[in-house]
This record gives C-alpha cells, structure tokens and sequence, in this order.
C-alpha cells in the first residue's frame, strides 16, 4: 500500500476572513471564542474520514469553514453543503473569501474560485474548471441525496482520482444509522485515493466515533454556555481498530495538545 499524504494545514489567517462572512450578530458572538482557532494545525491524511461532532449552534460549521479556507491554500477544496439555505449561503460566503472579495460583496451567487468549488444540495456534480475531480458522478448523487438514498450500493464505486478536500456540511438530516452508512461508503471511497473527507455531524457522538477515522467534539463550555467559540472544542480520543485505515494519522492541534486523533490507543 502507498504512503498517504499528509495534508498540514494552518488556520491562521483563515480564521479572520471565515469570520468576516458571518452576519454581524453571530460575528459578535463568534469573535472572542474563534481566536483560539488561529493557533490550529491540522494534518489530515489522504484517504481519510474525519468528522467535526456537535449539537446544533455550538459552532462546527465555522470550524468547517475555516477548514475550508485554510486548505484552500495549497489544495483544492470541493465544499458540499446538504442542508438547504445556511449551509449553502456560507459555501458561497467562503468560496467569496477565498477569491479575495469584500464581505460586502459576499451575498453574490458565487459558486466557484481557483481552489473551492460548492455543490448545490440537489445539484449533480458538473463540469468545473478545477478539472482535478474525475470522481464518478455517482458519488457526489449519494451526497446530495443522503436523506433517501440507500448508501450500500455505493461501497463498491471506483477509486477517486484527483488530491484535495471534500468537506461535507452537515449530516443533521440523517439518523444514526444512515451516518454510519454514509461515513462507511465515504471510506470505502477514500480509501487509497489522494482526498481527505471531513464532515460535520449534529449528535450522534458514539455512532460517528465508531466508523469515521478521527474526530473532535465541539462543545458549548460550562462556563459561557450561551455562546459558541473555538475554544469549545474539546477532545474525543478515537479508538481506531477496524477498517481499511486502521492507524490513520489525521489530527487537530491545539497549542501542542491533541483535540483530534485517529491512532489506536495504548
């Protein structure tokens, strides 16, 4: 088996911009917690399934976001928003960023820059100029109609090709047992090509620890529990025996303590 990559990323920078597209209610709220995020690395291994876990308005689809930006900046990003109306305005939000627009200017209906590219829920995947997606269409069928599909009958899809990021916002649709079919497939899918898969997931904490390959909570603290921010993130140190990618290697860091892990334990 190859070596996978490893894809590091850093979010300073990210952080401030991924704010700026905020509405200016949640960018009050959200400021003050989000600069614990610019001391973030991550490394993401190719072939991977992360997920970002979380009740709902505890701020993961800002981490999402940030992800998004920060790998955009040696990588390619395919950003899949499942939920209609927030999830895709934040996609088009981002992509603006990333092609250097004023926040002023980010309710347009962008949908693609040099390095993220969104899908519309509903949508099957199109022709792009990005080019480096020569995934089969099916794939991204089974994302965008995660609600009624039946996943196995994806497992055996070929191979990606291509190197990047599919980021998946969010799986609050689905109940548990979807999740954990949906996770499976993705690895199924991701497995030995050169594309990190990271979703976010509303609940169903255990279920997502038991498939996806690494993860991290975020949480409301108890000291601030009316407002979210990144330092509400809080460890959830995955066990990692079973699948294709047993002892992956993906991770978030956090002033050198690890939020995220996906290598077995001791």
């Amino acid at each position: 088996m190859k070596q996978s990559n490893i894809y590091r990323l850093k979010f300073q920078g990210a952080v401030d911009r991924c704010i700026a597209s905020l509405g200016s209610s949640k960018r009050r709220k959200l400021a003050t917690g989000f600069d614990a995020l610019d001391s973030i690395t991550g490394g993401f291994a190719a072939g991977d399934v992360s997920a970002i876990i979380g009740e709902s308005g505890t701020g993961k689809s800002c981490v999402l976001r940030c992800l998004s930006l920060a790998a955009s900046a040696n990588n390619h990003v395919l950003y899949v928003p499942l939920q209609e109306g927030t999830a895709e305005n934040a996609a088009r939000k981002l992509i603006a960023l990333e092609a250097g627009l004023k926040p002023s200017s980010l309710e347009g209906q962008v949908e693609s820059s040099d390095r993220i590219l969104a899908l519309e829920a509903g949508d099957r995947l199109k022709e792009a100029d990005l080019g480096i997606y020569a995934a089969d269409e099916m794939m991204f069928t089974m994302l965008l109609e995660a609600a009624t599909e039946d996943f196995t009958g994806y497992t055996d899809v070929d191979q990606i090709e291509g190197a990047g990021f599919v980021l998946i916002d969010s799986l609050s649709m689905l109940d548990d047992g979807d999740v954990k079919s949906l996770i499976r497939a993705l690895k199924g899918l991701a497995y030995g090509s050169d594309l990190a898969v990271i979703v976010s997931v509303t609940g169903g904490t255990e279920v997502v620890k038991e498939v996806a390959d690494a993860s991290c909570v975020v949480q409301l603290s108890a000291e601030d529990s009316d407002s979210t921010g990144a330092q509400l993130i809080q460890a959830a140190v995955l066990k990692d025996n079973w699948g294709p990618n047993a002892g992956c290697k993906s991770e978030l860091l956090l002033d050198k303590a690890t939020l995220a892990v996906g290598a077995p334990q001791e």
